[in-house]
């Protein structure tokens, strides 16, 4: 019970801090972004009704990054806790395909409208995600319980070993 407890703490702190940084992240690059890209209007900041939805929802990604990483996390290759939050970061930011195909594409795409800066233009879009990722990343590490290998499995054989109705019918 504990355990649960502290998984949907850590998830709550994660997310609040994890969509914060998203959003002044957000807020200190759109400047520099509009510049970028001559004639493009980057809107305001979002309606007190939107960032509550975004802070509500993004509790349900987190929660499942932190039940992944409390069941995997003694997996990763890497001893040391740094490393880890720099692999789980990586994981989270390529399985949303921010890590590789979107700065690339945000590249591809400066060329094409011919922004004269096309890597500030990509890495300035894209920070607003990989630095809420990465430390999304370095607070599950950091905060959330790791499962222990031999206890998952230890669990399981027990599931397996007690005896059934069936298995007590003599043939």
């Amino acid at each position: 019970m504990r355990s649960k407890v502290r998984i949907l703490l850590c998830t709550t702190v994660i997310a609040v801090v994890a969509l914060t940084v998203h959003i002044l992240i957000q807020d200190a690059t759109r400047l520099p972004i509009r510049d970028l890209v001559i004639g493009c209007n980057s809107g305001g900041p979002y309606s007190g009704s939107v960032t509550l939805v975004a802070y509500l929802t993004a509790l349900v990604s987190t929660f499942v990054a932190a039940v992944l990483y409390s069941y995997t996390g003694h997996l990763l290759p890497v001893g040391n806790r740094v490393g880890q939050s720099v692999i789980v970061g990586a994981i989270l930011l390529e399985l949303k395909g921010e890590l590789i195909r979107e700065p690339l594409v945000n590249y591809f795409y400066a060329i094409d409208c011919h922004i004269h800066q096309p890597l500030a233009y990509a890495v300035l879009s894209q920070m607003d995600k990989w630095l809420p990722n990465l430390i999304i990343a370095f607070l599950l590490v950091y905060m959330c319980p790791l499962k222990r290998a031999n206890e998952n499995r230890g669990q399981r054989q027990q599931a397996v070993l007690q005896p059934t109705s069936i298995d007590a019918v003599p043939v």
